[in-house]
């Protein structure tokens, strides 16, 4: 069954209801879009900072101060 009771159509639609159908179809989009690219912004910081902090680590671990220090 389709979801909207004139998705097979939409000439059946008239004008105004078919504008905004669209237009609501778009909005659904463009918060898709949003929350897709809130959720690459979120995942790219937390690697920047796992990555900050391996480097951190790693810069200790050349001074060979023991890991435990840097830990407290």
């Amino acid at each position: 069954m389709p979801i909207h009771p004139f998705e097979h159509d939409r000439d059946a639609f008239p004008v105004f209801f078919r504008e905004r159908l669209n237009r609501d179809e778009s909005a659904v989009e463009f918060r898709l879009h949003q929350y897709y690219l809130s959720q690459a912004l979120v995942a790219q910081i937390i690697f920047t900072l796992l990555l900050g902090e391996f480097h951190r680590i790693e810069k200790y671990r050349q001074r060979k101060v023991p890991i435990g220090v840097y830990l407290v």
